[in-house]
């Protein structure tokens, strides 16, 4: 009786022993499929997370420091037509920064009060004055006083080697031609002392009387001057008999912050170190 259960227990144990090796095996089997099954969709959806994820803002370059324009005043010139011309100055003390697109308004004023505003644009270099004008203008005799504002303009940095324009007076007459009215005229030479070709330069003339004030202006452009090349102008504005001119300035520039100002020349691809943009704009 012994024997006979000894053998009925044998086959069942060896059973239980295989169930469990095929269990075992099952679920080591299982566990490696979801390790698979989990980290793929685990890695895919990270990936798809990183894709999405908007690159990190840039950092806020530093502002270069910066002088701000000065006006420097403003003067009415009456004509004889009942009309008149405003003639201003704008100081650029940088002399490593411009602008190629100044903003500015003289201000018309009796007493305290605001008459008319007229705007204006321009260009300035760095470390020059500019000149404005505004020409032959209705301003009725009750104004008396104007002022010059300019608004800061968005800066470009020139690189260190930038060589502005050198255009200057080289001969100049001057006549008075009778009226009425009579005209003050003024014919000159200008050079072009620089490496470069322009496509137009910028010629404004100042008449002073013997106090140094302004008491004529005019403003003109002499088209494509070339490297060392010498171009003709001519100047007039009404004479002023009680205020008679004793000096001259010719003041001529070039915007070179337009990217047509320079005139190419074939096979010279660096024709000069025109300005260029050097870190972020300051206001």
């Amino acid at each position: 009786m012994m024997s006979l259960r000894r053998l009925k227990g044998r086959p069942r144990g060896r059973k239980c022993g295989i169930l469990t090796v095929v269990l075992r095996h099952r679920t080591k089997k299982q566990i490696i499929v979801a390790i698979v099954f989990f980290g793929f969709w685990g890695g895919l959806t990270t990936l798809i997370v990183w894709a999405l994820k908007p690159p990190p803002a840039a950092p806020t370059p530093t502002p270069r420091p910066v002088i701000a324009l000065e006006a420097k005043g403003a003067v009415i010139l009456r004509l004889p037509n009942g009309r008149a011309d405003l003639v201003g100055r704008i100081l650029n003390k940088n002399a490593s920064a411009g602008s190629g697109d100044i903003r500015y308004a003289f201000v018309l004023r009796t007493g305290s009060d605001v008459v008319r505003t007229i705007q204006g644009r321009s260009y300035i270099l760095p470390g020059r004055e500019k000149v404005v004008v505004a020409l032959d203008q209705d301003i009725p005799p009750e104004i008396q006083t104007a002022e010059l504002t300019v608004e800061q303009p968005q800066w470009t940095f020139v690189s260190p080697g930038f060589m502005p324009p050198s255009i200057v007076l080289v001969d100049q007459t001057r006549r008075e031609l009778p009226g009425p009215p009579p005209i003050f005229e003024v014919k000159g030479l200008l050079a072009n002392q620089s490496d470069v070709d322009y496509t137009r330069a910028e010629v404004v003339t100042l008449g002073r009387d013997a106090g140094g004030e302004v008491v004529g202006v005019s403003q003109s452009f002499v088209g494509s001057l070339l490297a060392r090349e010498r171009r003709e102008f001519t100047a007039q504005w009404p004479s002023r008999p009680n205020r008679p001119v004793v000096n001259i300035d010719v003041l001529s520039d070039v915007n070179v912050f337009r990217a047509d100002a320079v005139q190419q020349r074939q096979g010279d691809l660096q024709l000069r170190d025109i300005p260029r943009p050097q870190g972020s704009p300051a206001r």
